[in-house]
Order: structure tokens, then sequence, then C-alpha cells
């Protein structure tokens, strides 16, 4: 699937939250959004998936407009996220977690599905344990894993690798690759310069609801407009 985004635009009272926004993912890409804090990261990502409606702009999945449409229909439509704070059933095991989205299709066939998806996030030795007892980190990854149950077509992460282990930060970046193997869209969203950097081709930067930059690790890197952004910040 390709998403295309054009226009977006998200305004609070007198405050434009995110100005114009454009973006398109093709399938097996994996894009990076990086910007300062209160740049319109998370804006974009609630506009793109229905958490909010833009006031202006258009989303568009293989051609069909998904503006006005509810969350559980954009998932329906093969658009998945996940959210800064990871949000799991506490009182349930991790496999229990996973296997959630796709009950309707029966016990058996979701706990299959579950442990296709654990193998590739690396988290299968974690599949009895309570996600109450879970560290951060790994409460991450299962979230990340229970979004790829219903294999989305386009999946939207959002700060994945907080609180990651560096083995972990790998785990991810290989898991994302192997997404991207099998033509699914990802949209990398995330404060860890160096997990972005060398998970994506092609990066796009906001800052204060604008995109001020586009392009190639290292074009994004030597950017003087993006070194302002950040104040100085190695990137």
């Amino acid at each position: 699937m390709t998403l295309v985004v054009k226009n977006l635009t998200v305004a609070y009272g007198g405050n434009t939250a995110l100005d114009r926004f454009n973006l398109s993912v093709v399938p097996g890409e994996v894009l990076g959004l990086i910007g300062p804090n209160g740049a319109g990261k998370s804006t974009a990502v609630n506009a793109m998936t229905g958490i909010i409606r833009p006031n202006e702009g258009s989303v568009m999945v293989d051609g069909r407009e998904l503006v006005g449409s509810s969350p559980a229909k954009i998932l329906r439509a093969g658009m998945a996220r996940t959210f800064q704070q990871a949000q799991l059933w506490r009182g349930m095991s991790v496999l229990q977690n996973l296997t959630v989205p796709m009950l309707h299709a029966g016990r058996r066939a979701a706990e299959i599905r579950a442990n296709e998806v654990a193998e590739v996030f690396g988290i299968t030795h974690l599949l009895s344990e309570s996600a109450a007892l879970l560290p951060f980190g790994a409460r991450r990854l299962v979230e990340v894993s229970r979004a790829m149950m219903t294999k989305p077509q386009i999946m939207m992460l959002d700060e994945p690798g907080a609180g990651l282990t560096p083995n972990e930060k790998e785990g991810l970046k290989d898991a994302l690759h192997t997404l991207a193997e099998t033509k699914v869209s990802v949209l990398l969203i995330d404060h860890d310069m160096d997990l972005v950097m060398t998970a994506c081709r092609r990066v796009i930067v906001l800052d204060v609801g604008r995109v001020i930059a586009e392009g190639t690790p290292d074009e994004i890197r030597e950017n003087p407009g993006v070194v302002e952004a950040y104040l100085g910040v190695g990137i």
C-alpha cells in the first residue's frame, strides 16, 4: 500500500500545530519522522490515524481518502499505529495481549499468528510473562508486535525505541527491515537519532509544525536548518 498525505493542517484555536504537512510512503519503505519536542510529530500521526480530525488536507491509502474515517475504519484499511505510552492489558500475559486483536479468527489462529510475530520481534521468550511485570523496553516491543497482529500494510510507530536496551534496539531495527522485505511500509517517529538514522533511508524533519527538511540520513545530518532546530545537538 502507498500512503500519500497532502497539506495536512491541524489548528487549535489560533495556534497551528501542523501546517500543510506532506508525506508519502511506498511499500517496503522505512521512513523516519523526527523533530524537537513540540514539533508536531504526534499531531501528524494522530491526524493520519483518525485520533484527531485535521482542519484541512488529505490522507490517502492507495487512492482511498481516509480523512473523516474512524480509527477502527483506518485500521481495517490496513494502517496500524502504536502510542508513545505502551498500552497493554496488565492483567494478561504477553501471549494474551498479542492475541486480542485476532480473537475473531479463533484462539488457535490467533496464537499461531502471535508466535509468528513474537519471533520477528524477538519476544518469544516473553510470551508466558505477565504484561504487568515487564520492563519498559519489553512493553514497547510487545505493543509494536501487537500492532502487527492484524497484518497491516502500513505501520506508524510512535517512539518505539524509548526505553530499549542497545540489544533491543538492534532487534527492533532487524524487525523493521524484515517487515520492509514483506512490503510493509513503516513510519518511524522517534527521538533516538541513532535508531532513526540507521533504520531509515529517508527522513523528514518537522519543526513548529512545518517540514523543514527531507532527505537521506547524511543529508539531514548536514542540513543547517536541522542543526539549528536542534540547537546544536548532534544528530
